[in-house]
């Protein structure tokens, strides 16, 4: 069965069950769901503010559909991990997963929390073979860069297909050098620093404005790959 994860990042005042079906129409099977939901300093990639409701977590589980924490934050020490112990002990349902960057938080929340899935982030920015290999070992699925998938002999190397999920599209993300501000957002999640001033590579290096970069799903799925995570259609660039 193909498994596919979808971005709450677009939604605004909408009811869930009509946001999904909104932005998400092609999609014909819907899996589980990551957004931010009560605010916590673990947050990565994207400025917080709240997506889904504790209710609404508990309604699509009704249906199915799970809930993926984000929790990509670069800066991570006992004491944020400790801060957001609640948010995880009431999400910490079988089908459940968080989506984390730093290896440390990864083992901290699977000897303390034994019901998540633990999801290595597309901001860990896993680019070889060999990389892939050492953290197929400790992540239960591994979210690739979208470069990988305009490389097919490369995806094909892969022997763990089963637990890599892959970008249906990307924005800005694709063809960024060093995807400066998901560094600079986690420090402002996490109360480093202030929301002032935040800081795009573009400001430093020039790049190809590509827009959203779509991929061919049916060919990935015809390779041998079976999880996928899906961004908003419209405007996909505004989100990334």
């Amino acid at each position: 069965m193909i498994d596919y994860t979808v971005s709450l990042r677009a939604r605004k005042d909408e009811i869930i069950t009509e946001y999904l079906s909104s932005y998400y129409s092609h999609i014909p099977n819907i899996n589980s769901v990551f957004g931010f939901s009560d605010q916590c300093k673990l947050y990565g990639g994207r400025l917080y503010k709240r997506e889904i409701t504790d209710y609404e977590i508990n309604e699509l589980r009704e249906h199915g559909i799970y809930y993926s924490i984000p929790l990509t934050s670069h800066y991570v020490n006992l004491e944020t991990y400790n801060s957001s112990k609640k948010l995880l002990s009431k999400n910490n349902v079988k089908g459940n997963s968080v989506i984390v960057t730093n290896d440390n938080l990864a083992e901290w929340i699977r000897n303390d929390f034994t019901n998540y899935k633990i999801e290595s982030s597309v901001i860990k920015n896993i680019n070889n073979i060999e990389e892939l290999e050492y953290y197929s070992d400790k992540y239960d699925e591994i979210v690739l860069h979208g470069q990988w998938n305009s490389n097919i002999e490369k995806l094909n190397t892969i022997r763990c297909k089963n637990k890599i999920r892959l970008f249906t599209s990307m924005g800005c993300s694709y063809n960024c050098p060093s995807k400066l501000c998901y560094k600079n957002v986690s420090q402002i999640n996490s109360g480093i620093i202030s929301t002032v001033g935040i800081q795009c590579t573009k400001d430093f290096i020039s790049r190809k404005e590509l827009g959203a970069v779509k991929f061919n799903v049916n060919d990935l799925i015809l390779n041998g790959f079976s999880k996928f995570k899906v961004l908003p259609i419209d405007n996909i660039a505004m989100y990334i």
